[in-house]
C-alpha cells in the first residue's frame, strides 16, 4: 500500500477525502470533501453529504462514500487526483495490496470500474481525514438540535 508523504497540494493536484458513518439514530451518512488549489494558490474546499434512512454496515457506507468520490473524480480534469479514505481494508482491496475477499463484491467491482490512471487511493489516519472531521461536526450539530427540540 502506498502512503502519501505529505497532504499538501501541488500544482494541478486535487485531493478528495471521503468518509461514511453508520452509527447514528438518523441512519447512515457519507461525506466527500474536495480540496484543490485555485490560481491564487489558496485551497478551496467543496463538500457533498448524503444521508440514508437506514443504518448500513460500516464497510458498505464507506464504499458508497468512496464510489461517490470516484464519480466526482471522473468529472474532474486533472493530471493527478488523490482520494483519501480512513478505511484501510478498502484502500488495500482497491490498490491490490490485500488479496483477501472483499466483503461486498458488488461495491468493490463498482469502485474498481471507476478507477482511472490519474486517480490514486490512499489510506490516511482518521485524524487527518477532512471528510470525517466535517461529518463528525455535522452529526454532532444535528444530534444536539434533536435533543433540544424533542424535550
Amino acid at each position: 500500500m502506498t502512503l502519501p508523504k505529505k497532504l499538501k497540494l501541488r500544482g494541478n493536484e486535487i485531493k478528495i477525502f471521503c468518509d461514511g458513518s453508520s452509527s447514528t439514530k438518523l441512519g447512515s451518512c457519507l461525506c466527500v470533501l474536495i480540496d484543490r488549489k485555485n490560481k491564487w494558490n489558496k485551497n478551496k474546499k467543496y463538500i457533498i453529504t448524503k444521508t440514508f434512512n437506514t443504518n448500513m454496515p460500516v464497510n458498505e457506507i464507506e464504499y458508497l462514500a468512496l464510489i461517490e468520490a470516484l464519480h466526482l473524480a471522473n468529472t474532474i480534469t486533472s493530471k493527478e487526483i488523490k482520494i483519501f479514505t480512513d478505511r484501510i481494508q478498502i484502500a488495500e482491496e482497491l490498490d491490490g495490496t490485500k488479496l483477501g475477499n472483499p466483503q461486498n463484491l458488488e461495491l468493490y467491482f463498482q469502485a474498481k470500474s471507476l478507477l482511472k490512471d490519474n486517480i490514486k487511493i490512499f489510506w490516511i489516519h482518521r485524524k487527518e481525514n477532512l471528510a470525517g472531521k466535517y461529518l463528525d461536526k455535522r452529526l454532532k450539530k444535528i444530534t444536539n438540535y434533536l435533543k433540544n427540540t424533542t424535550h
